[in-house]
């Protein structure tokens, strides 16, 4: 077993205060054996999580199997081509464009549209163009996420 002092979240100036308290056994402290990342896909350093999540992944089959797949949404391959506020274009040619991010997590008005003339085809031709440039590798999946 391997002692752990988690003081990630604790400010820089109160950090030595906050390690004499963990050494004096009270505090952040986390006591995991290192063979136990291991349970978790890529073996994180993860010694916060508790026993019963690494047992969900010893005893869950993983989310990514024959029957189910994660892929990202759609990408433009150049935002600055084809996307725009709503507010910009009166064109029938655009059609609403969630893109997340860091920073709309959960949940986002959905205030941009993206270049979709000819049902798409404009903005897949340029995608499959670029897609290697780009760092692709991702696939083009023609309308699914336009609505």
């Amino acid at each position: 077993m391997t002692t752990f002092i988690r003081l990630l979240d604790t400010p820089v100036d109160a950090k030595p205060a906050a390690l004499k308290a963990a050494a004096a056994g009270v505090g952040p402290i986390f006591e995991c054996a290192p063979e136990a990342f291991a349970a978790v896909p890529g073996s994180p350093f993860s010694y916060w999580v508790s026993e019963s999540v690494r047992n969900i992944f010893r005893h869950l089959p993983p989310f990514e199997s024959a029957q189910r797949f994660a892929r990202g949404g759609m990408k433009s391959g150049e935002d600055a081509r084809f996307v725009r506020l709503w507010s910009e274009t009166g064109s029938q040619d655009f059609r609403a464009f969630a893109k997340g991010g860091a920073w709309s997590p959960l949940y986002a008005d959905v205030h941009l549209v993206v270049y979709w003339a000819e049902d798409g085809r404009v903005s897949e031709a340029f995608y499959q163009q670029n897609r290697d440039v780009k760092g692709g590798g991702s696939i083009w999946i023609p309308g699914w996420w336009a609505f």
